[in-house]
């Protein structure tokens, strides 16, 4: 991990908008109709739809509900980028509703969506509005934003708006050449059992077609809507290069209707789309070699400039790096200060060289952790009784439970763990001890929504009002923040 994490330009389909309300309460009380106070609703958001985004350039926020007499309106600009802001105050109250709509240069709606919700003063809702096309329009979603390179992918294809469509074809451009391959396409569930959709695939590009067997059969329902299908895709490495984007543009071919003429291809828009391939690296977090020769200052070799402090510590001869951190187990440990890519949400993957002293019988080796006691992701080690040993891997409010393997690793020698953990895919969790999968599993109750926190990252610590501390010696600590396949990692 010796470079700096990129920006990500993820250019996400426009179907899926994030909107975080913030509601914080005003020091002073605005009244709306002397029922409610008033509450600072924050939008940020990205429409930065690769083909679409030449295509919108304004929104609108419209705001209504139980005491709302007008409905709330908020008007801005799209940004170069796709980026969406502003701030409106809205009365607190039940039923919500928050209806936005993106325009194009002319005003015509290209997109519309709404959701409801309750809003109060102490809470903090994070809204998520389905944004549909409202124009004849040709898209594709791909399943996942970013993959690593050599990982297969998936994007779904569908048309919106576009009545009386007998059968459609089209062209799918894509500009990392033989890197990456259509291999197949499978259905979609809004196709008839006697509709077909097929592909021809060719060095650069793919050709999409899907029709009904006999005319007037139509492939779209009575809005103009069809899920033509899911396209399967390959993907080959790249030698040394860390990312690259695919992306992916469509060109209408020929759109017939019931009556077997032509739909003219002008009058159909298209949301392009794209996927980020990348190595390992480029979901690097912070990487932090713990082989300072002196001072307290623990530096980041990631790039990203998460440097953190050692309380104590002190460095010794390792046998995986010429110098590592040694922890008295009393009151040693390390402090990387509190950052918004500290906070992950996704997934995760930890690795790190440790060696743990005989007499330890519990201690936190990292944690990030909430003043408050929020767990966004915690390591322990632990001895159930004299003879045995566990990792737990823990989010959430309890550092009790989690995702646990056997691991007689206190025995003063050099061990490397690592913890992968897609946050949305818990079952693909693995523990991975000397390079050896450990068989281990979640408890079976319920786990809470993993969140981010405002704790500081501690090595060797524990947070808590009476911490414990490790007694041992660490090295090379890694973090990403995805879930990394263990094919990826090696000797």
């Amino acid at each position: 991990m010796a470079k700096k994490r990129m920006d990500k330009l993820i250019l996400s389909p426009v179907l899926f908008l994030i909107i975080v309300i913030i509601a914080i309460g005003c020091s002073e009380k605005i009244v709306d109709n002397g029922q409610s106070e008033s509450l600072n609703v924050t939008i940020s958001a990205s429409l930065s739809s690769f083909g679409s985004i030449q295509e919108i350039d304004n929104f609108l926020l419209q705001v209504s509900g139980p005491g709302i007499g007008s409905p709330i309106r908020l008007r801005g600009n799209i940004l170069a980028d796709g980026k969406i802001s502003g701030q409106v105050a809205v009365p607190s109250g039940r039923q919500r509703k928050f209806v936005l709509i993106v325009f194009n240069k002319s005003g015509i709606p290209m997109f519309m969506g709404s959701t409801v919700t309750d809003l109060s003063v102490n809470s903090r809702p994070e809204l998520t509005i389905m944004l549909y096309p409202q124009v004849p329009m040709i898209k594709m979603t791909p399943h996942k934003k970013s993959i690593l390179w050599g990982q297969d992918f998936a994007i779904d294809v569908e048309v919106y708006n576009i009545v009386d469509l007998h059968s459609i074809s089209f062209d799918i451009f894509y500009d990392v050449g033989a890197l990456i391959y259509a291999d197949s396409v499978k259905k979609g569930s809004s196709l008839s059992s006697t509709a077909t959709i097929s592909i021809s695939s060719g060095d650069i590009s793919l050709n999409v077609t899907a029709t009904e067997r006999d005319l007037p059969g139509l492939i779209v329902d009575e809005a103009g809507y069809s899920h033509l299908g899911v396209i399967y895709f390959s993907s080959a490495y790249a030698g040394n290069q860390a990312a690259d984007t695919a992306l992916m543009s469509i060109t209408p071919v020929l759109l017939i209707n019931s009556l077997g003429d032509s739909i003219p291809s002008v009058s159909i828009y298209t949301e392009n789309n794209s996927v980020i391939l990348a190595y390992p690296d480029y979901y690097g977090v912070g990487y932090w070699k713990l082989n300072e020769a002196e001072g307290n200052i623990v530096f980041d070799s990631s790039g990203n400039g998460l440097d953190g402090v050692a309380h104590g510590t002190n460095m010794e001869g390792g046998a995986v790096s010429a110098i590592v951190r040694y922890f008295n187990g009393t009151s040693d440990y390390i402090e990387v200060p509190d950052n918004d890519l500290l906070d992950l949400t996704g997934g995760i993957t930890i690795a790190m060289d440790v060696r743990i002293d005989p007499s330890e019988t519990d201690a936190v080796l990292l944690c990030k952790r909430a003043p408050r006691g929020n767990i966004n992701y915690l390591i322990r080690f632990y001895k159930p009784d004299s003879l045995n040993g566990m990792l737990l891997f823990a989010f959430g409010p309890s550092e009790n439970q989690g995702f646990e393997v056997p691991a007689n690793i206190a025995d003063n020698q050099w061990h490397h763990i690592i913890i992968s953990v897609p946050f949305r895919d818990l079952g693909a969790s693995y523990w991975m001890v000397d390079w050896q999968i450990g068989l281990g599993g979640w408890p079976d109750a319920d786990l809470p929504r993993v969140t981010g926190n405002s704790g500081s990252l501690l090595f060797g610590k524990q947070a808590a009002a009476d911490p414990k501390f490790f007694h041992g010696a660490m090295s090379e600590i890694e973090i990403y923040e995805i879930a990394i396949p263990p094919q990826f990692f090696g000797r």
